[in-house]
């Protein structure tokens, strides 16, 4: 049997899925750099583990308050990105060529403006995306909860690709209406430890982390016969100049790191706060990770 903690939340997240039992659904979250993103994991044996530890004013704080709300594990989406920069740096270097595909909205708007460029794009799922499939491929009947700053999450779990993976996308704006209906109080909570990702995995919030983290991952794989040359993309605007240049021909380049939002993920339009974002604290919290390399991250899945 599986247990969920909060049928309420599960009922508002679900609706359209009345016709199955809620004793069937298990949730878990994901944390990202700056607020939660979310995947509840549910076990078939049954098993829990209720830890009210975490307050929300640190990165940490995220879990216990995930908790509280009905979740039952939380985990980085900072895990995906390790997952993520391993794969893809492999990808570039065969390829000799690529562009970025963990930003949905850079994705969207080379689909809508620059067709031409598609088969460039990475083949590789999103940070999201990809530790969302590791947890269905270990949980098949969990439900996977993301909560982030993207609003083009949104739009992201219905693509084919995505949606047998995550279930639902939720921004910390909607995080904090449950707060709110919960009367929850983060600022009264303690504070706890994630330690899922690597310092690589977490930096990716930021415009530039995805790009040194390729060139980790790199590094860690000891592929030397291919030398990078990021470009990365601090908002819409410069990925458009990017884009430009390379249908041309004209790009100095042969990666292009593509974020939507000017900061990175950080400066996406879910936040609670929509005022300058300081990369500095991104690489602070990413500096407190016990895994040091994206290769000891990674490797806890094996």
């Amino acid at each position: 049997m599986i247990i969920v903690f909060n049928t309420e939340l599960i009922g508002v997240l679900f609706q359209g899925h009345a016709d199955r039992p809620r004793c069937q659904w298990f949730i878990g979250v994901i944390v990202a750099p700056h607020g939660i993103d979310g995947v509840q994991i549910g076990r078939s044996d049954g098993a829990v583990s209720f830890q009210p530890n975490i307050s929300f004013r640190t990165h940490e704080q995220q879990h216990i308050v995930g908790l509280w709300l009905g979740f039952h594990t939380v985990i980085e989406a900072a895990l995906g990105a390790d997952m993520v920069a391993y794969s893809e740096s492999k990808e570039l270097a065969e390829k000799g060529f690529l562009t970025s595909s963990c930003c949905p909205a850079f994705v969207t708007y080379i689909e809508k403006t620059f067709p031409q460029l598609l088969p460039l794009v990475s083949h590789n799922l999103s940070p999201m995306a990809a530790v969302s499939k590791y947890i269905k491929s270990r949980e098949p009947n969990c439900k996977v909860i993301f909560i982030g700053p993207c609003t083009a999450k949104k739009a992201e779990v219905q693509r084919e690709t995505v949606a047998p993976y995550v279930d639902v996308a939720m921004t910390f704006e909607e995080l904090q209406a449950l707060f709110d209906s919960k009367d929850i109080d983060i600022m009264t909570l303690s504070e706890g430890v994630l330690d899922n990702a690597s310092y690589f995995g977490r930096i990716f919030a930021r415009s530039g982390g995805l790009s040194d983290a390729v060139a980790q991952a790199l590094k860690e794989q000891d592929i030397k016969d291919f030398e990078l040359k990021p470009c990365a993309c601090d908002g819409i605007e410069a990925c458009r100049a990017a884009l430009l240049k390379k249908s041309k021909d004209r790009l100095d380049a042969n990666f292009i790191e593509g974020m939507a939002c000017i900061g990175g993920c950080i400066g996406g339009a879910g936040c609670l706060t929509h005022g300058e974002r300081n990369k500095a604290e991104v690489d602070k919290y990413g500096k407190e990770a016990y895994e040091k390399t994206i290769t000891d991250a990674i490797s806890m899945l094996k």
